[in-house]
């Protein structure tokens, strides 16, 4: 027979029935009624400090929540300063008068980060044949960058509202010719990318 709280009235007949807990013996009863009623004074306790443990933890959202939503406001933001170098052009052999092979690596780092960073522009700019989303996970530089070139629609992130300059560095020797005309490339497709993309300038 069950009592208002489950298990308050004992059966009128019960068995004798001795339950023990190995190893240790902590626990001993002499019957399955008395087994039942410390099964659920244990569960009552431990429904009682997780509901403790739950009231703590509202508080402290409560209070973030509060802070947040309060009428003290303050100005933030983030300036990040990037110096792209241009590409490395390695034409030496490793070995005496040349590169080292860590260097040839550090090489080759550099043009991978500016290819990475070169087809986010491409993808902010919609050029044909470009990624839909632009590759930022592609290279450290493009993963720094994200949050200063793409909106909040294009990006993994929830970006807030930003703006971009890129300084284009360009040289009328004709022995550069090459060299100039990639780096006038890239602010081609980084202005382009304002209309894709976020507020930014090339200059």
């Amino acid at each position: 027979e069950k009592g208002e709280e489950g298990f308050a009235e004992k059966p009128k007949y019960e068995a004798r029935v001795h339950l023990r807990q190995y190893p240790g013996g902590q626990a001993e009863w002499d019957s399955v009624y008395d087994a039942l009623e410390a099964a659920r004074a244990a569960l009552s306790e431990m429904l009682a400090a997780a509901k403790g443990r739950l009231d703590a933890a509202q508080a402290r959202y409560d209070a973030v929540k509060g802070a947040r939503q309060g009428e003290d406001s303050a100005l933030g933001g983030c300036l990040v300063l990037v110096d792209l170098a241009g590409a490395d052009y390695d034409s030496r052999d490793v070995g005496a008068g040349g590169h080292t092979l860590q260097q040839r690596k550090e090489s080759a780092d550099i043009n991978k980060s500016l290819l990475a960073l070169k087809e986010c522009f491409r993808s902010l700019a919609r050029a044909p044949g470009s990624k839909p989303r632009p590759p930022f996970r592609d290279s450290k530089l493009t993963r720094i960058l994200e949050d200063a070139l793409a909106p909040a629609a294009r990006s993994h992130r929830t970006n807030r509202e930003s703006v971009s300059v890129m300084l284009v560095n360009v040289s009328p020797a004709s022995n550069l010719e090459r060299m100039t005309t990639n780096a006038l490339r890239y602010g081609q497709l980084f202005a382009a990318g304002r209309k894709g993309g976020g507020g930014a300038a090339a200059a």
